[in-house]
Protein backbone atom coordinates (compact mmCIF):
# COMPACT_ATOMS: atom_id res chain seq x y z
CA UNK A 1 0.00 0.00 0.00
CA UNK A 2 0.86 4.26 -0.37
CA UNK A 3 1.97 5.51 2.96
CA UNK A 4 0.11 8.80 2.52
CA UNK A 5 -2.16 10.44 0.84
CA UNK A 6 -1.94 10.60 -3.14
CA UNK A 7 -2.68 14.46 -3.33
CA UNK A 8 0.35 17.42 -2.42
CA UNK A 9 -2.48 19.82 -0.65
CA UNK A 10 -0.26 22.84 -2.01
CA UNK A 11 -0.64 21.36 -5.46
CA UNK A 12 -3.52 21.29 -8.48
CA UNK A 13 -2.76 17.71 -9.47
CA UNK A 14 -4.92 14.95 -7.78
CA UNK A 15 -4.07 11.24 -8.07
CA UNK A 16 -6.33 8.41 -8.54
CA UNK A 17 -7.16 5.34 -10.42
CA UNK A 18 -10.02 4.12 -13.34
CA UNK A 19 -11.68 1.91 -10.71
CA UNK A 20 -11.02 0.55 -7.44
CA UNK A 21 -12.66 -3.09 -7.47
CA UNK A 22 -10.24 -5.14 -8.26
CA UNK A 23 -9.73 -8.82 -7.19
CA UNK A 24 -6.13 -8.88 -8.34
CA UNK A 25 -5.02 -5.71 -6.31
CA UNK A 26 -5.82 -8.27 -3.13
CA UNK A 27 -2.59 -9.23 -1.68
CA UNK A 28 -1.11 -6.13 -4.13
CA UNK A 29 -2.41 -2.77 -2.87
CA UNK A 30 -5.34 -4.36 -0.69
CA UNK A 31 -4.55 -6.34 2.16
CA UNK A 32 -5.32 -10.09 1.61
CA UNK A 33 -8.52 -11.55 2.66
CA UNK A 34 -10.03 -7.96 1.68
CA UNK A 35 -14.09 -8.13 0.48
CA UNK A 36 -15.33 -6.38 -2.59
CA UNK A 37 -17.53 -4.50 -0.05
CA UNK A 38 -13.92 -3.21 1.57
CA UNK A 39 -12.15 -1.96 -0.62
CA UNK A 40 -13.64 1.82 -1.33
CA UNK A 41 -13.00 2.44 2.14
CA UNK A 42 -9.98 0.94 2.13
CA UNK A 43 -9.53 3.08 -1.57
CA UNK A 44 -10.40 6.14 -0.12
CA UNK A 45 -7.37 6.31 2.49
CA UNK A 46 -4.73 6.68 0.07
CA UNK A 47 -6.39 8.28 -2.83
CA UNK A 48 -8.28 11.16 -3.24
CA UNK A 49 -9.78 10.66 -6.55
CA UNK A 50 -11.07 7.94 -8.37
CA UNK A 51 -12.84 7.34 -11.66
CA UNK A 52 -16.48 5.47 -11.27
CA UNK A 53 -16.28 2.58 -13.92
CA UNK A 54 -19.22 0.88 -13.25
CA UNK A 55 -21.73 3.21 -14.55
CA UNK A 56 -20.27 2.51 -17.94
CA UNK A 57 -22.00 -0.68 -17.63
CA UNK A 58 -24.95 -0.11 -15.50
CA UNK A 59 -27.15 3.06 -14.76
CA UNK A 60 -26.24 4.44 -11.63
CA UNK A 61 -28.33 5.35 -8.97
CA UNK A 62 -28.06 8.57 -6.53
CA UNK A 63 -28.98 6.11 -3.71
CA UNK A 64 -25.37 4.46 -5.00
CA UNK A 65 -23.43 7.49 -5.40
CA UNK A 66 -24.49 9.17 -2.06
CA UNK A 67 -23.24 6.40 -0.36
CA UNK A 68 -20.23 6.47 -2.23
CA UNK A 69 -19.76 10.58 -1.33
CA UNK A 70 -20.97 9.69 2.81
CA UNK A 71 -18.07 6.98 2.55
CA UNK A 72 -15.05 9.32 1.45
CA UNK A 73 -13.62 12.29 2.79
CA UNK A 74 -15.01 16.24 2.26
CA UNK A 75 -11.83 16.37 -0.37
CA UNK A 76 -12.55 13.30 -2.44
CA UNK A 77 -13.24 13.42 -5.66
CA UNK A 78 -14.99 11.95 -8.30
CA UNK A 79 -15.34 11.23 -12.12
CA UNK A 80 -18.52 9.68 -13.20
CA UNK A 81 -17.59 7.47 -16.59
CA UNK A 82 -20.46 8.28 -18.94
CA UNK A 83 -22.61 5.21 -19.90
CA UNK A 84 -22.33 2.83 -22.71
CA UNK A 85 -25.67 4.00 -23.96
CA UNK A 86 -24.61 7.27 -24.73
CA UNK A 87 -20.92 7.19 -25.58
CA UNK A 88 -21.28 3.37 -28.00
CA UNK A 89 -24.87 3.76 -29.29
CA UNK A 90 -25.24 7.57 -29.67
CA UNK A 91 -28.44 6.92 -28.12
CA UNK A 92 -28.81 9.42 -25.34
CA UNK A 93 -32.45 8.45 -23.96
CA UNK A 94 -32.42 8.61 -19.67
CA UNK A 95 -29.03 11.35 -19.88
CA UNK A 96 -31.35 13.02 -17.47
CA UNK A 97 -32.37 10.10 -14.89
CA UNK A 98 -28.05 9.68 -15.32
CA UNK A 99 -27.08 13.17 -14.26
CA UNK A 100 -30.27 12.81 -11.76
CA UNK A 101 -28.18 9.79 -10.35
CA UNK A 102 -25.30 12.36 -9.89
CA UNK A 103 -26.96 15.31 -7.94
CA UNK A 104 -26.03 13.69 -4.47
CA UNK A 105 -22.54 14.23 -5.32
CA UNK A 106 -22.86 17.42 -7.38
CA UNK A 107 -24.38 18.74 -4.40
CA UNK A 108 -21.84 17.80 -2.26
CA UNK A 109 -19.33 19.48 -4.58
CA UNK A 110 -17.75 15.91 -5.06
CA UNK A 111 -17.44 15.52 -8.94
CA UNK A 112 -14.07 16.53 -10.42
CA UNK A 113 -13.66 19.38 -12.64
CA UNK A 114 -16.19 18.46 -15.77
CA UNK A 115 -17.58 15.48 -13.26
CA UNK A 116 -18.68 13.63 -16.47
CA UNK A 117 -15.44 11.26 -17.91
CA UNK A 118 -16.67 10.64 -21.44
CA UNK A 119 -15.84 7.29 -20.90
CA UNK A 120 -14.56 5.12 -23.43
CA UNK A 121 -14.87 5.78 -27.39
CA UNK A 122 -16.31 3.34 -29.74
CA UNK A 123 -14.55 1.92 -32.10
CA UNK A 124 -15.33 4.49 -35.49
CA UNK A 125 -16.15 7.40 -33.60
CA UNK A 126 -14.07 10.25 -35.66
CA UNK A 127 -16.58 13.41 -35.10
CA UNK A 128 -15.60 14.28 -31.57
CA UNK A 129 -17.20 18.30 -31.87
CA UNK A 130 -20.55 16.48 -32.60
CA UNK A 131 -20.62 14.25 -30.65
CA UNK A 132 -19.85 16.79 -27.61
CA UNK A 133 -22.36 18.97 -29.36
CA UNK A 134 -25.09 16.52 -28.71
CA UNK A 135 -24.05 15.05 -25.76
CA UNK A 136 -24.24 18.82 -24.51
CA UNK A 137 -27.74 19.47 -25.62
CA UNK A 138 -29.08 16.36 -24.33
CA UNK A 139 -27.06 16.69 -20.71
CA UNK A 140 -28.58 20.45 -20.75
CA UNK A 141 -26.30 22.36 -20.40
CA UNK A 142 -23.83 19.94 -17.73
CA UNK A 143 -19.76 20.18 -17.76
CA UNK A 144 -18.99 17.35 -20.53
Amino acid sequence: MLSSRSMDPASNFCIGTSGYSFRDWVGNFYPPGTKSKDMFALYVQQFRAVEINFTFYRMPTAKTLEAMARQSPPEFAFWVKAHQQFTHEHDLKGAKEFLEALEPMQARGRLGEGGLSPGQRAPGVHDLRRSRRRAHAEFGGHNT
